[in-house]
């Protein structure tokens, strides 16, 4: 059920975490990222555990007053303002002001670990390949930093890894 709320002060922190829509679906092991005044969630697994890779959407502009910066929550969660993710149990990040994902495995196959790195061409609508990792990852760590992709940890196809890699991003 989705929470209805008309605006938020976000400059009062008195009042702790407020409540938003909730999400269309159950959503476990979420990959959300915030970019263009929306969060999108862009891979998760359902209440079976099954990895789904639609992208779900949040409008979060805001309005703001002399007094007060107000967050309109009448939008819902949108489903597929960006195509599927091309990998479950990726690494998002925006760097550039694209999003990124990092590594992952072939969704239905979670054996299927992957090196592939992909970030969103929102002009062509397509999810483009960039230079993959040297060693294939899932459920790791990647933040953008300096116009760089730097992807810390996360897991092989049966093992925990502890490597750092770092790629430029033009």
């Amino acid at each position: 059920p989705s929470q209805s709320v008309h605006a938020i002060d976000l400059n009062d922190v008195s009042t702790g975490w407020h409540p938003l829509p909730a999400l269309p679906c159950e959503c476990i092991f979420p990959r959300a990222v915030a970019i263009d005044n929306a969060i999108h969630v862009l891979a998760y697994t359902d209440s079976t555990f099954n990895w789904c890779t639609e992208v779900l959407s949040l409008d979060m502009t805001t309005t703001a007053s002399s007094s007060t910066t107000a967050l309109s929550t009448t939008s819902q969660w949108a489903r597929n303002t960006i195509p599927q993710v091309p990998l479950a149990a990726c690494a998002p990040a925006v760097v550039n002001g694209q999003v990124v994902v990092v590594g992952g495995f072939t969704p239905g196959k979670p054996g299927d670990v992957q090196k592939s790195v992909f970030v969103y061409h929102s002009e062509s609508g397509q999810w483009l390949p960039l230079p993959s990792l040297n060693t294939a990852i899932k459920n790791a760590l990647v933040v953008a930093y300096n116009n760089k992709l730097v992807s810390f940890g996360g897991s092989g196809q049966t093992y925990l890894l502890s490597g750092i890699e770092i790629l430029q991003v033009a």
